[in-house]
């Protein structure tokens, strides 16, 4: 089996079966055409410090490793093959709990490489067991088709206890446009209730995508509403999910990066605001230092936020 080094070719991550599959996935926003001939932890310096090139290359080889096991990534609905659940298993001899960690992306992308495979190793170590969805982006996005993705994943594993356990109690974490997703799974107008399905003992929300009505991120938004919605403003309104809150929103974390650059300050504000007129219980709080996407928050004041998260939703 190869093992994944700083010195790995890029023609030789390219080539192999095990990520042939999920390429997309890993390598979001690396565009590799043409570095086939180079070692990988050479491009991956040219773009970031050696630090954070060495937390890839970790990630990278214990993913490879868990995909050689073959009990890794799970279908669940095959009539939409781009869709699926990676399941990190605790790595303690005991579970805190489950997990649903969605990576953001603007619903143009799924970014699992950090969101997702990240998160996921950190919450494993810590003695949880973690999925991660990759849900439909880009025209398969168009709502609800990205919310039904994580229903249908809810419900496979709730279906299959003799795989993964009771997921009767679990945790949504979400980020940016999948905090979106998120909450629009935990309202009562799009959600679980729905569906017949439990619901979250909680939320984790990072930079979250809120509003559709006014300034935001525009790639989450036009996905979400696709080309042939974009001028529906009374959709915009009944999809920005501070008009979503109510009395059952669950118990919420939000953290939001003092210099985000990507979602506008009022997204995080305007969420805040409608938790506040329903007294729903939540903590709301700005990492001055950080910018947008800073998942675990290595090397930042938001250093093991998720922790502290969990910590109050999961009470």
């Amino acid at each position: 089996m190869m093992e994944i080094t700083m010195k790995t070719l890029i023609r030789d991550l390219l080539n192999d079966p095990l990520f042939s599959d999920h390429l997309e996935f890993l390598l979001y926003f690396y565009d590799l055409r043409g570095q086939e001939d180079r070692p990988f932890g050479e491009f991956l310096l040219e773009r970031d410090h050696e630090i954070k090139c060495n937390d890839v290359i970790y990630r990278f080889d214990r993913f490879h490793k868990l995909l050689s096991e073959g009990s890794c990534f799970y279908r669940f609905d095959e009539t939409r093959p781009f869709t699926g659940l990676f399941y990190i298993k605790s790595t303690k001899p005991y579970c805190k709990g489950k997990l649903i960690t969605i990576p953001g992306g603007g619903y143009g992308s799924v970014c699992g490489r950090n969101e997702g495979l990240g998160v996921a190793f950190k919450l494993a170590d810590e003695g949880y067991d973690v999925f991660i969805l990759k849900y439909g982006v880009k025209e398969y996005a168009r709502f609800p088709e990205a919310t039904s993705d994580l229903v249908h994943a809810l419900e496979y594993l709730l279906a299959n206890p003799q795989y993964f356990g009771d997921c009767h109690d679990y945790t949504l974490l979400g980020y940016s446009a999948s905090a979106h997703l998120v909450g629009t799974f935990v309202s009562s107008k799009y959600g679980y209730k729905n569906y017949g399905l439990p619901g979250p003992n909680g939320i984790v929300l990072g930079y979250p995508v809120v509003t559709f009505s006014g300034p935001t991120n525009g790639h989450t938004r036009d996905n979400c509403l696709g080309q042939d919605r974009l001028n529906d403003m009374e959709l915009r309104k009944e999809l920005s999910l501070e008009n979503l809150v109510d009395d059952n929103f669950p118990r919420s974390f939000i953290a939001i990066g003092g210099k985000d650059n990507i979602v506008p300050s009022n997204n995080g504000k305007a969420l805040k605001e409608a938790l506040d007129k329903f007294q729903r219980p939540y903590i709301y709080k700005v990492y001055e230092d950080c910018g947008h996407g800073f998942a675990w928050g290595t090397g930042t004041s938001s250093n093991d936020w998720i922790l502290e998260a969990l910590a109050f939703v999961r009470k």
